[in-house]
């Protein structure tokens, strides 16, 4: 039998349309248009292969009534799911024991004190089966009162999400914008020890500068050490870090928003790091440890913005990424919608891109996150203005993994 030919990257109705174009030029010799000249040769896109993901409309949710941010998925070791999502200056956490298809209420985690919110939390089961979530607290805006103070915290969870604790004060920014700490994301090692990196202006009192500091603690999260610097591109800002774990001895790579890797917006990048999650000197913008995200064919424009990247893995290999982006959008970044790419097994190279949610212009889908769910889903979560111009939900939808087409001939 001959060798299998690949399907190009068009639908296999844009396939089959351009088999019979070509049959029929074949029967008919070749058209010319009403000026008796050829016509210009149609622009040829060469072939992406791998695997691509397909959204499935029929299971977009809505999970949270009322304005919602920053949502985060994770499966506990009973199975259950667990969602966190910052709401009206507080974070909450809902619970799901049926795949996904039905969620409790949520469940007040840190409430807004004083002014200062509970920002952006983020979810990790121990291996001794302890939630760990770590959140950022954040004062006002206009802040005057060096008493509210930016910061990471950390409660713990020991029945799966129901009730929490407030474990630990991991560590404290400055009480003034431009002196804050943001975005905390977590993993824990084979060893046990659990890493924390989060966004750190700190250090920079005097510029807008922002580097990814890391944190470690190997008592479950009750202490912490003193932060590392991990990223840095000096004269720019490195925010909103992700840590993936890559199977074997391939480290962890952790995706930022880099606003210096070309000039203009922020572009998703990834940060590579060994096992322990500590870089061999920081990783500033000429280290080789630093790279883009997406593949050059599939690099956004200049102009646009690509910032808020999200990692994750199918369980044999292949990466997703994603991030909020305007590209083909008019606006600011504020009108961002969710983009997801797919990359290698190393998180390399990342293309194919794809839309999980339909977000009319002028609207947005902003502060995204991925969670595999098995070996041939992906969840997809935004909070997004889509469906509700008044203010943005939280919504969900799942995408079915499409393995690369084979024709034969």
């Amino acid at each position: 039998m001959s060798a299998p030919l690949r399907a190009l990257g068009q639908p296999w109705g844009a396939v089959l349309v351009g088999v019979a174009v070509l049959l029929g030029a074949a029967c008919a010799g070749s058209p010319v248009e009403e000026s008796g000249k050829p016509p210009a040769p149609a622009e040829v896109v060469p072939f992406t292969g791998g695997i691509r993901v397909g959204w499935d409309a029929s299971t977009r949710m809505r999970l949270f009534d009322g304005p919602a941010s920053y949502p985060r998925m994770t499966r506990l070791h009973s199975g259950t799911l667990l969602v966190s999502v910052e709401s009206a200056g507080g974070s909450y956490v809902l619970r799901s024991t049926d795949g996904g298809q039905t969620w409790s209420a949520p469940i007040l985690m840190a409430a807004a004190a004083n002014g200062v919110i509970a920002a952006v939390p983020s979810l990790l089961q121990l291996a001794d089966g302890a939630v760990l979530l770590a959140y950022n607290t954040r004062p006002p805006a206009d802040n005057v009162n060096t008493t509210r103070h930016f910061g990471i915290k950390v409660a713990v969870s020991q029945d799966e999400g129901r009730t929490w604790q407030l474990l630990a004060d991991v560590f404290e920014g400055g009480w003034a914008w431009g002196e804050g700490v943001w975005e905390p994301a977590m993993l824990q090692r084979a060893t046990g020890e659990v890493l924390l990196y989060f966004a750190n202006e700190a250090p920079y009192p005097s510029s807008n500068d922002q580097e990814i500091s890391l944190v470690r603690s190997s008592d479950g999260g009750s202490t912490w050490s003193a932060p590392e610097t991990v990223s840095y591109r000096k004269g720019h800002r490195d925010g909103m870090p992700v840590p993936l774990a890559l199977p074997g001895e391939e480290g962890i790579v952790v995706t930022i928003e880099d606003d210096g890797l070309v000039p203009g917006p922020f572009k998703p990048v990834l940060v590579r790091l060994p096992p322990d999650g500590r870089p061999d000197g920081v990783v500033d913008g000429g280290s080789p440890q630093r790279e883009a995200a997406l593949a050059p064919a599939a690099r956004l424009p200049i102009s646009a913005y690509g910032g808020a990247p999200y990692l994750a893995q199918f369980p044999d290999g292949p990466t997703l990424l994603s991030f909020q982006s305007t590209e083909g959008r008019t606006g600011s970044w504020d009108i961002a919608t969710m983009t997801v790419a797919l990359g290698d097994a190393r998180a390399a190279g990342f293309n194919r891109k794809s839309l999980p949610f339909r977000v009319p212009e002028g609207r947005r889908a902003l502060w995204n996150a991925l969670f595999v769910k098995d070996a041939q889903t992906v969840t997809a979560l935004s909070s997004t203005d889509a469906f509700n111009a008044a203010h943005s939900e939280l919504y969900v939808i799942d995408g079915h993994r499409i393995e690369e087409p084979v024709a034969y001939y």
